[in-house]
């Protein structure tokens, strides 16, 4: 494991969420800084016995309400305001 450097730690702190991206400089390749927990919540998602239909039933709860607003019906002729 490695320890966090101080600016990692203060970035972590001062933005406000829960995660930072940094940048290997010998590689350029970019990383996400997740917590553990946040991590661990997550995790189910990218598993390979996660079913997405599992999540049918909250994202229609959460959505339940903006799903049935009138200006969501725009969606539904989606593809005739496509440019």
């Amino acid at each position: 494991m490695i320890q966090l450097t101080k600016d990692q730690h203060d970035e972590l702190a001062s933005n406000g969420k829960d995660t930072a991206t940094v940048i290997d400089p010998v590689t350029n390749t970019e990383y996400v800084l997740l917590r553990a927990d946040a991590f661990q919540r997550l995790r189910g998602l990218i598993e390979d016995d996660f079913d997405p239909s599992d999540a049918y039933g909250a994202i229609d709860e959460v959505f339940a309400e903006g799903w049935n607003h009138p200006e969501m019906s725009d969606y539904d002729h989606y593809e005739d305001f496509k440019k």
